[in-house]
């Protein structure tokens, strides 16, 4: 098969019917005339609309990425005031891989970005799994910030923003996954 969808006309005469190849100018059965094969339009999630809707992620994920990867290489991992020195080891620890996870991410979500610039339907998919891992990191380091200082502060607040928009974008995505992938199972 060339993986085209088999095309059949219809002879549109009354109380015929017949299918006919879609290389025939007549009905085989009456012989009227057949209309013209109008090419269909695309539509949203048929092709026309859907890549230019996965190339649109691009930007959102591009923005979390450079995000991650500046709070990555940016901030470093500080001990509690007043610990004692086992318990801050444990807190540098946990900022040090807290870190090593914001690049992953960012990078990640980079990789993402340049992904949906293809408008491909697997760069949806691909989209959908970053963007749950970037919230996911982005609230564990909200929380771990929160744990910590015990105070709200202004890198908390935003790290908690960057987790619910991550996370509140994957209804969007997880439509665009599902648009992509009916649009590839159908005939």
């Amino acid at each position: 098969m060339s993986g085209q969808p088999s095309q059949v006309r219809v002879c549109v005469r009354p109380g015929c019917g017949h299918h006919n190849p879609p290389h025939a100018g007549a009905c085989a059965a009456c012989g009227a005339p057949l209309p013209p094969v109008r090419p269909a339009t695309p539509g949203p999630h048929t092709g026309g609309a859907l890549p230019a809707e996965i190339r649109g992620l691009a930007l959102g994920l591009a923005f979390g990425g450079a995000l991650a990867l500046y709070f990555g290489f940016n901030l470093l991992p500080t001990p509690k005031p007043g610990a004692a020195d086992e318990i801050n080891q444990v807190w540098l620890a946990l900022d040090s891989a807290f870190n090593v996870a914001l690049k992953v991410v960012g990078a990640a979500l980079l990789l993402a970005a340049a992904a949906a610039l293809t408008g491909k339907p697997a760069a949806a998919l691909l989209a959908l799994l970053v963007e749950a891992g970037a919230g996911i990191v982005f609230l564990a380091v909200s929380v771990l910030w929160l744990v910590k200082w015990r105070s709200l502060s202004l890198m908390t607040l935003v790290m908690l923003i960057l987790g619910v928009l991550s996370l509140a974008s994957l209804r969007h995505v997880w439509k665009l996954h599902l648009a992509a992938r009916s649009a590839a199972a159908a005939p």
